[in-house]
């Protein structure tokens, strides 16, 4: 005989009376005689997933019911959580019993926190999987109560593995999930560099505003070849306004965006399982070479020279008040020393600006490329100090100063201005569906990237060899590197014009050819220093160092320098 009662019928348990005992969230509850010694059987559901409790004079099964949610807990744990990896397991626990199931996933321990994977590329996949094998635990302890058995081990992970690949179980609604929802966690999970993850924000963004403006929601299967044609043509159109202008996004950046969507896309494909949509491999990503501008070794030796004081700085200020212009003084010469740094050797401004005293190992500087150290194993770069490198250190620049990326970009244009670095250049950028021309004073172009770009550009014009500057620069392939050179069409003949092969003689340099940019260079591939030089030749530093940032040498000067690398090092 069955009887149906009503929740508020049983608020406290029948035997101990304790209150709490029957579920406020109970749909309906059946009873159930029985001639045995259990008097009474209470049949809960919870929605659609049954959850038993037992009414009978025994106390021990009586608590069944109020330990019942407690025991309907799953939790996971490392199997070897002292080691570097570690497989991961789920427990549960029944009628006094503890049950265990392997997961199938392993996980670096230092990565595994409060149960989940934490800051990692494969979090998602892995929480999506620990989420799934959590519901087909508490499924296999819901059908033994149903039949009222408590399993052996092994039945218990059987019945797991049948509600993890049958059509009963819980089933995570993947089908149904928002691109931009999966986005916003993957960012938070996928544990990449800040740079990075900004990028992908960016995207987020995009995405966002385009959904908003369409008033639309993106899924996965929303993500075809007829919305890429429909988002690019938006995205060209789209104008943002900046300095007082309005512009169209460039061709680089449109090329990223959709970079960035291809790999959200891939990756809940093919890691998370969340879609079979495979038409965004069809998707362009268009590029261009940016027309930027570098600073020669020139430039950068008269940036190097520039002393910035207080009285400049007045001069160039409408604001005198002595503590703003000593602070402005400060950040300057800071910003100064560290992008000469970076543009000497080679560095992004990632690397230049977090420099310390434990990167430097005597004649060199050995740090490890931020960029990129997430998802390739790290492999640090070792660059030889330039002698102006050394100088700024031996001056007593405290490497540890800490200033923003933004003030960086800000102050170095100032910088190069105060250095007169003011040629008109003319570069070149795709904006929406249109090549647009610039026009502008050098300093105006110069941003804290320029210093990686003049770094690659000024080791090829000094005939380095290109798997040296990759070397130097941290680069694994040669057409990444080749990106960065900014030679001109006139410093490419030049440089082809001086090389042995097409002045058809061994020794292709004269005395009158001899300029300071020639000395320069034959410091760099020797690693002589002002100071070295200045004990070789018996002339004062002072001398040998003004005549590096002149724009000639006298003639006897030029033959000193001529025949000192031509007798000592043959070149």
């Amino acid at each position: 005989m069955v009887e149906s009662v009503d929740t508020q019928d049983l608020k406290s348990c029948g035997h101990c009376g304790r209150a709490g005992s029957i579920p406020a969230s109970s749909t309906n509850i059946n009873l159930y005689n029985c001639k045995t010694t259990v008097n009474t059987v209470v049949l809960l559901y919870f929605d659609t997933s049954p959850i038993f409790g037992i009414f009978i004079k025994n106390s021990n099964i009586c608590s069944n019911i109020h330990s019942n949610k407690k025991n309907m807990e799953v939790c996971f744990s490392l199997d070897n959580p002292k080691r570097e990896i570690s497989t991961i397991r789920g427990y549960i626990s029944y009628s006094g019993q503890r049950y265990d199931f392997p997961t199938g996933e392993s996980v670096k321990v230092k990565m595994f926190r409060n149960q989940r994977c934490k800051a990692s590329p494969e979090a998602p996949a892995i929480n999506n999987k620990l989420i799934a094998v959590e519901a087909a635990m508490k499924n296999a302890i819901l059908y033994y109560k149903q039949n009222f058995k408590v399993p052996s081990k092994t039945e218990f992970r059987e019945k797991v593995r049948l509600f993890l690949s049958g059509s009963n179980a819980i089933e995570i609604k993947r089908q149904e999930q928002k691109l931009i929802v999966y986005i916003e966690n993957y960012i938070k999970d996928c544990g990449l560099s800040k740079h990075t993850t900004n990028g992908y924000t960016t995207t987020k963004n995009k995405l966002e505003e385009y959904e908003k403006e369409k008033g639309i929601t993106l899924y996965f299967e929303d993500i075809t070849l007829k919305f890429e044609a429909a988002f690019r043509k938006w995205l060209l159109e789209k104008t943002f306004v900046k300095n007082g202008e309005e512009k169209h996004f460039s061709r680089n950046y449109i090329g990223a965006v959709f970079k960035n969507l291809r790999r959200f896309m891939e990756v809940s494909k093919e890691v998370d399982k969340l879609h079979n949509n495979t038409e965004y491999k069809k998707f362009k990503v268009e590029s261009e070479t940016a027309d930027t501008c570098y600073l020669s070794i020139s430039e950068l030796t008269r940036i190097y020279k520039l002393e910035i004081t207080e009285d400049l700085i007045r001069s160039q200020r409408k604001d005198h008040r002595k503590q703003n212009i000593q602070a402005t003084v400060e950040s300057l010469n800071i910003v100064k020393n560290k992008f000469l740094i970076g543009a000497l050797c080679c560095m992004r401004i990632s690397d230049f600006n977090r420099i310390s005293e434990y990167n430097i190992q005597g004649k060199c500087i050995k740090i490890m490329p931020q960029k990129g150290s997430t998802l390739r194993k790290p492999e640090p770069v070792e660059i030889p100090m330039h002698w102006i490198v050394a100088e700024i250190l031996n001056s007593g620049f405290d490497l540890n100063y800490k200033i923003s990326d933004q003030k960086i970009n800000k102050h170095i244009k100032e910088i190069c201005r105060l250095a007169g670095i003011k040629d008109q250049i003319v570069y070149y950028r795709t904006e929406g569906q249109e090549l647009k021309q610039y026009t502008c004073e050098k300093w105006e172009a110069v941003t804290s990237h320029t210093a990686r770009r003049s770094g690659a550009t000024n080791m090829y014009l000094s005939g380095m060899p290109i798997e040296l500057i990759m070397f130097c620069g941290g680069w694994t392939k040669r057409e990444q590197c080749e990106k960065y050179i900014k030679a001109t069409v006139n410093d490419t003949i030049d440089k082809l014009e001086n090389s042995n092969y097409f002045a058809g003689q061994e020794e292709k340099t004269e005395i009158k050819d001899i300029t300071p940019d020639w000395l320069i260079r034959r410091m760099q591939e020797t690693g002589e220093t002002v100071k070295s030089l200045s004990g070789k030749l018996a002339v004062p530093e002072k001398d040998i160092s003004g005549l590096l940032s002149s724009g000639s040498l006298s003639p006897w000067q030029k033959a000193l320098f001529y025949y000192f690398f031509r007798s000592v090092y043959s070149v």
